[in-house]
């Protein structure tokens, strides 16, 4: 087990701009693979709990190629300590590697000042030249020429494919200008009908999907539409909600007024749509309509807030199961959710006198507004806790993840 004293402690509270040089922790050679590193992860010279972060690794090598790695990590016997396993990238440019941590979770990242080390040079890669094995110089040239062998092999074969299928277009080109195939209209009236039809007429350039030029025509095209309810064919269609009886999801941000929506259909009592990049969504199953879903969320206010301030909301609360409040507090991103019916939302908080504990207790006037009665804030070891009259940032978001 390695003692605290050999850890590396990194504060991630540290403000200045340093580079701290970690030879003393960390021996690399070229080629290495896997080599520890004890890293000891503090905030505030208190012990930073590392549950439900990555650990990522960010640097520059000797010659300034930027890496980012996942590192393998064990934890040690303390809060906030890790025994940090480099892969080999990390050490394949002998020289000066600069580079730092990156903790991460959801959204947060927290970053450390930046570290350097030395990557020493394998002297034993090149110029082995013990009799009777060859010097690396000399297999080095024979891996070239084998390699060398085998994509020569590999054209030859390419080129004769590539007659072939030469050949086989020149002779369907011949077949369509002698008429020799049937037409594509003469085909799709085939596919309508049942039992056994006899084909014929004549297949042209531009009947094969192709335009004078020779390119591709799209196969799928978005067709538009009002009601997307009221198709009975599966496809991608276009809507455009300004456009006069056009039917839409209960609310749709004005980046998606225009757009597309997917749609599966089985039969009038079966179908899917996605209205994409909105999230909404919706099924009706054996005839009965589901409710709307929106699974990813929606942005349903946007802006600052504070006690006594009642709030607007784009639509109505009541058609989501969840709402996710995204608090911008103390320089620090919280993301709470709430029941669309609760009336307090709890986060935490550091700073310099430990951990606050925040509680923001609200009200519905009704299901499109919002008030905030109370902001309370209380840290470690304090007794009363401290009312907050300072506007605070937030954007709330719309979740709709059960069809009941």
């Amino acid at each position: 087990m390695v003692a605290s004293t050999d850890y590396l402690v990194i504060d991630l509270a540290m403000q200045t701009a340093k580079v701290k040089p970690i030879g003393d922790y960390l021996f690399a050679r070229q080629g290495d693979n896997r080599r520890p590193l004890p890293v000891w992860f503090k905030q505030h010279d208190q012990p930073f709990p590392l549950t439900d972060y990555l650990i990522v690794w960010e640097q520059t090598n000797a010659q300034g190629t930027p890496l980012t790695i996942e590192g393998v990590t064990t934890a040690g016997a303390v809060v906030g300590q890790v025994m940090f396993y480099y892969p080999s990238q990390v050490f394949a440019v002998p020289g000066t590697v600069t580079g730092h941590f990156a903790i991460k979770k959801a959204e947060q990242v927290i970053s450390s000042i930046d570290m350097t080390f030395e990557v020493a040079k394998d002297n034993v890669l090149m110029d082995i030249d013990t009799t009777p094995f060859l010097n690396d110089w000399e297999k080095f040239k024979a891996s070239l020429q084998t390699e060398t062998d085998q994509i020569k092999s590999s054209l030859s074969g390419l080129q004769e494919q590539s007659q072939a299928l030469s050949d086989q277009a020149a002779a369907n080109k011949q077949l369509v200008e002698d008429n020799a195939v049937a037409k594509k209209t003469d085909l799709a009236n085939f596919l309508k009908t049942s039992g056994d039809q006899a084909l014929s007429g004549k297949l042209i350039v531009s009947d094969l999907g192709l335009t004078k030029d020779g390119s591709l025509i799209p196969l799928v095209n978005a067709r538009p539409t009002t009601n997307v309810w009221a198709e009975k064919q599966s496809g991608l269609y276009y809507y455009d909600a300004s456009a006069t009886g056009t039917v839409t999801p209960p609310y749709l941000q004005d980046n998606n007024k225009t757009g597309y929506v997917l749609f599966v259909y089985q039969d009038v009592n079966n179908f899917y749509m996605n209205w994409l990049g909105s999230g909404w969504e919706e099924y009706k199953r054996n005839g009965v309509y589901g409710s709307w879903l929106n699974k990813s969320g929606i942005t349903i206010f946007s802006g600052s807030w504070k006690v006594g301030d009642t709030i607007q909301l784009a639509c109505d609360r009541t058609l989501f199961d969840v709402l996710r409040f995204h608090f911008y507090f103390r320089n620090q991103n919280r993301y709470v959710d709430v029941f669309y019916l609760e009336g307090q939302a709890m986060f935490m908080t550091t700073d310099d006198n430990g951990i606050h504990v925040d509680n923001i207790f609200m009200e519905y006037p009704d299901n499109t507004h919002i008030k905030m009665t109370q902001f309370k804030d209380m840290f470690t070891y304090q007794s009363t806790p401290t009312d907050v009259t300072t506007a605070i940032s937030v954007d709330i978001k719309g979740i709709k993840i059960t069809e009941s």
